[in-house]
């Protein structure tokens, strides 16, 4: 039988990536791939 240890942080350091990958996620956002931009992120909805 195999396993795993896998460390579980807290609930708060889950929000805490979460946020932290968004944020850096909001600095590659850009508006020339979408036709459409509605349905995607968007730098206007960023504002």
């Amino acid at each position: 039988m195999v396993s795993v240890h896998y460390d579980r942080g807290t609930v708060a350091s889950v929000y805490a990536d979460i946020e932290r990958d968004l944020l850096e996620g909001l600095l590659l956002i850009s508006d020339v791939a979408y036709c459409v931009s509605k349905y995607h992120f968007n730098e206007k909805e960023t504002e």
